[in-house]
């Protein structure tokens, strides 16, 4: 199993798509903050990639 997950993990950071989810991330919270309602973190999306 770790090698399975280290086998995945390694080409998202040689990619540098932490910095594209980063970028998602940010994106979504500015347009949650001027409509001034909240994400719900447990399902969808943010669950499927761990935020």
């Amino acid at each position: 199993l770790e090698r399975c997950i280290n086998d995945r993990i390694k080409p998202i950071l040689d990619c540098s798509l932490i910095n594209e989810l980063e970028k998602f991330h940010d994106a979504n919270n500015r347009t949650c903050t001027q409509s001034e309602r909240s994400y719900n973190y447990t399902r969808g999306i943010f669950q499927a990639i761990d935020f």
